[in-house]
């Protein structure tokens, strides 16, 4: 079994590899615990209302969500899209974690200042942020 540190994000949060993809959509589909919410933003080191904008969840229902303590199945979509996101980032910064996160908030000119992390709301923004990383892994920078 790999240590917690060879795990993935996406492990890590929801226990299962994105291999699994019948595993991942029945998680999904039932719904997060809350707690991965929390183990994302914890991943990230930032406030809960920020890991909330970046995942397009309000204060109020964030707070009904800790209460229930379930993410919907879209809340949960986006939950692991993030934390997939982070993974592909740092595979991209060769296994740093620490490094994929801070380029993760780093403002980025291509995307008119806003950061990787708030550009993955959206799966369009994901798109952009994988196409991104796909550059930069390759050496196309322009």
């Amino acid at each position: 079994m790999n240590s917690y540190a060879d795990k993935t994000v996406v492990e890590r949060i929801v226990g299962v590899s994105l291999s699994e993809q019948p595993k991942l959509i029945e998680a999904i589909m039932a719904g997060l615990p809350y707690r991965a919410l929390l183990d994302l933003q914890a991943i990230f080191q930032i406030p809960n209302s920020e890991i909330g904008k970046a995942l397009l969840i309000t204060p109020s229902t964030m707070g009904r969500r800790k209460a229930r303590g379930y993410l919907r199945a879209d809340e949960s979509d986006r939950v692991i899209r993030l934390a997939r996101v982070l993974d592909l980032a740092v595979s991209m910064m060769n296994g740093n974690e620490q490094s994929a996160v801070m380029w993760m908030l780093a403002p980025r000119d291509i995307f008119n200042g806003e950061s990787p992390l708030m550009r993955s709301g959206t799966e369009i923004g994901t798109r952009d942020v994988e196409d991104l990383i796909g550059r930069i892994r390759n050496g196309v920078f322009s």
